[in-house]
């Protein structure tokens, strides 16, 4: 931590578990959780981070608010659209499977449960376990229509927030409903991409009082259109990765007396891309074409339900919160590139060929001929993976009120959680690309993960003397998985056979904690030093034929050192915040591969990230606001080797110093908006966003032959437009300069006629749009 501040110096039963929760027999309450303030000053949004109202500057964190007004000018539909503004956030596309991105903060990056925690409103998210229980690898990116604000928070957040909550948390506020005033919006915008087709959405928004100043509804839909921009010179089809999402949010508010509230929340959203928009550069650094031999369109449901009710007292507030998601998946996976480097390299001695040919010794020329043959029929093939999942999660919290020389809060939570997935090899339409119907699969296995945690948690901030506050908090976990699996048809060239079901069971408990001291050196300064710990919950493996050592993996957790200031200068014309930190993560949950090519997660190796973090804000003149953000992370680099008896790790796994993967040392970004009266009924403004996101890798070591770099790039955003009361006309273009800029890549080392060599996720090229917005 020394060494990293002289770098600075030198750098400069839902509605009923709720309500029986918090709800009195005789009294109620209007909740807290949304403010309004000035929409497009960061510095004066209220957030509730730590679970009580302040000031983005007030609270003693790294903690970026964007407004719902800022979400609108930068036209974010869901996180892609604007997570490279916050300095250390970071969403990695998985190049191979569409639909699948990894989230994180502060370069804690891994395969395994989640690094980052995700809430919608006041539900924890988080994606299913599969076949290669990674829930981190599959995020859920619902819409942000109607969102009073996002926050993110760097850094672990384990005692308020739990397992995951390593790298930082993210929390989705939307707008509630407003029990006195009847209005709406409505949003449409059509866009057309380069290299690609025409795109479109829908919007609107809907706020109803039922009963004047005690219930209200607020209703919430959209449907779009995405464009796609990648052509398959194989099947000689264009703009393929084009996609579909719709869905819509209700929210009903009954608030009887200042003193009580009940929310219900309910949320749907369906989505379908016809194939990933992966791309091989095989064909030219910006041809935007695949040679792919399938077709892997991506399917998914989601339905969200919640229950919310706060209860004042004199003397404390009673938060409880019920939740209920149920998350559909049907993604394919291209089993054909993955496979044939093995097929057509099978020696003599291969397990798979002795079995094939019902033999001990070593294949013949023969035979080996015919397993191959056999094997290369099953080709081309798609990993088919329907995947079910369902959770359900009850909170109950308690705070104190009011001014006191003691802030509290206290709680318990409890998580169920399961999920399976269908897992086949199936056959595809050497013609078309398309999986053929009925399956013809030649390997079939089921796998089902049930996780269950109860947590009890508690953070207390004490003010001994003025302007000081010093917090500690600790969390108590106890969690439970079992994992199941059966394979029920044998796939040879998997290396898979038929059996019984099979169950592990991986249970653990443990504590995580918080300390931490904050001094107002005058009004308008902040100065703040803590300590925080993160963990993720372990789990196992369900691989045919895997080791009884390899079965199981323990949690990670991490230890955060952090020190800030934050700042309000110029009679709060400007702001001015910088944070250092260090992080040490130990036995870090990573993926694997054992023979002869299945996945698993296991425990391997430490590593420490080292890095700062600076945000500013000023506003010289009326109407024009500057805005920049920057990440430096010099170092975050293993400090233990990554290496396990029966797991390959020549070439691929990390040794000490290799860098973590999908880690830049420097992201960056900027941004001018400057709104001016056009004369007395029109405004007008013009905005710009320039984000850079420095180079990075996709493997731990540099000699690993699939080990790529992905290189710097800089993303600039324009947007102009008017507003005549609650109408407005806006034209916008993404990627100015129609920059490549790879999020994902993997490299596999095949031959014809299933290359693919490079299969790069970038995002997406020059874009042109127009959207008109109404309100009422």
């Amino acid at each position: 931590m020394l060494k990293l501040l002289t770098d600075i110096s030198c750098a400069k039963g839902l509605l009923l578990a709720a309500t029986a929760l918090t709800m009195p027999t005789h009294l109620f309450a209007q909740g807290a959780d949304v403010a309004s303030s000035p929409a497009d000053n960061a510095d004066d949004i209220v957030v509730t981070a730590l679970r009580r109202d302040q000031r983005v500057q007030d609270v003693p964190a790294s903690i970026t608010a964007i407004s719902g007004a800022t979400l609108s000018k930068l036209g974010a539909k869901d996180f892609l659209d604007f997570y490279r503004a916050v300095p250390s956030l970071q969403i990695t596309a998985n190049p191979v499977t569409p639909g699948a991105s990894r989230i994180s903060i502060r370069g804690v990056f891994a395969a395994g449960e989640s690094t980052v925690g995700l809430y919608y409103g006041d539900t924890p998210v988080t994606g299913p376990s599969g076949n290669l229980a990674d829930p981190g690898g599959q995020v859920p990116n619902l819409n942000l229509f109607d969102v009073a604000r996002v926050e993110v928070l760097r850094g672990p957040q384990g005692t308020l927030y739990g397992a995951g909550s390593v790298g930082g948390t993210i929390r989705v506020i939307f707008e509630q409903p407003k029990v006195n005033v009847t209005e709406g919006h409505v949003e449409a915008q059509g866009s057309t991409t380069q290299h690609g087709g025409l795109g479109g959405s829908l919007r609107g928004a809907l706020n109803i009082p039922v009963i004047a100043d005690i219930l209200a509804l607020r209703v919430v839909g959209f449907a779009e259109r995405t464009a796609g921009y990648v052509d398959n010179v194989r099947f000689n089809q264009k703009n393929i990765n084009t996609g579909t999402a719709s869905g819509g949010r209700a929210i009903l508010a009954f608030t009887p007396t200042d003193n009580f509230d009940l929310t219900g929340t309910a949320i749907y959203q369906e989505s379908h891309q016809n194939d990933n928009a992966t791309w091989f550069q095989l064909y030219g650094k910006q041809s935007y074409k695949t040679d792919s031999p399938i077709k892997v369109p991506y399917d998914d449901k989601m339905r969200v339900y919640t229950v919310t009710s706060n209860w004042i007292l004199p003397f404390v507030k009673i938060t409880g919160t019920a939740s209920h998601y149920k998350w559909n998946i049907v993604r394919e996976g291209d089993g054909t590139v993955a496979l044939y480097p093995s097929i057509i390299g099978t020696a003599a001695s291969s397990p798979l060929c002795k079995i094939y040919n019902g033999i001990s010794e070593n294949c013949t020329t023969a035979q080996l001929t015919s397993y191959k043959n056999y094997a290369l029929s099953t080709l081309p093939a798609s990993f088919h993976a329907p995947i079910r999942e369902k959770v359900d999660n009850q909170e109950l919290r308690f705070a104190s009120v009011g001014k006191s020389w003691l802030d509290w809060t206290v709680g318990v939570f409890h998580e169920k959680r399961a999920d399976s997935i269908d897992n086949y090899l199936a056959k595809v339409d050497a013609a078309t690309g398309v999986l053929i119907e009925p399956l013809q699969s030649s390997s079939y296995r089921v796998i089902g993960t049930d996780f269950s945690q109860f947590s009890q948690f508690a953070e207390l901030s004490a003010h001994p003397l003025t302007g000081i506050t010093v917090t500690g908090g600790a969390r108590h976990f106890k969690y439970t998985k079992t994992v199941s699996g059966q394979v029920l048809q044998t796939g040879i060239v998997l290396g898979s056979f038929a059996g019984p079901q099979t169950s592990v069971r991986q249970s653990e408990s443990g504590w995580v904690g918080k300390a931490g001291i904050s001094y107002n050196l005058e009004k308008d300064i902040l100065l703040y030093a803590q300590w925080a710990q993160g963990f993720r919950p372990g789990g196992a493996n369900n691989v045919p034929n895997l080791a009884q050592t390899l079965v199981p993996y323990a949690s990670d957790s991490l230890e955060s050192y952090e020190a800030g200031v934050k700042t309000t200068l110029l009679g709060g014309m400007a702001t001015f915040n910088l944070a250092a930190f260090q992080i040490d993560w130990s036995n870090i949950q990573s993926a694997a591969i054992v023979l002869p090519a299945f996945r698993i997660i296991t425990n391997a190796g430490d590593a420490r990230i080292q890095g700062i973090e600076m945000e500013a804000t000023v506003r010289p003149i009326i109407g024009l606001q500057l805005n920049t953000g920057m990440s430096y992370i010099p170092s975050a680099k293993l400090t233990s080797a990554q290496t396990g008896s029966g797991i390959v790790t020549t070439g691929q796994s990390g040794l000490v110093g290799d860098r973590l993967p999908y880690t830049a040392k420097f992201t960056g970004n900027f941004s001018a908006d400057y709104s001016w009266e056009v004369n007395s009924s029109i405004m007008a403004f013009v905005r710009g966003d320039l984000n850079y996101h420095g180079k990075s890798a996709n493997e731990f070591r540099p000699t690993y032959v699939n080990y790529e770099t992905l290189a710097g790039f800089a993303e600039l955003n324009a947007k102009i437009g008017m507003n005549k009361g609650k109408w407005g006309a806006y034209l916008f273009v993404n990627n100015v300069t129609n920059e490549i800029g790879a999020v994902g890549v993997q490299s596999i080392v095949t031959a014809a006629p299933y290359q693919a060599e490079r299969i790069i996720g970038t995002i997406r090229p020059r874009t042109f749009g127009i959207n008109l917005s109404a309100g009422f």
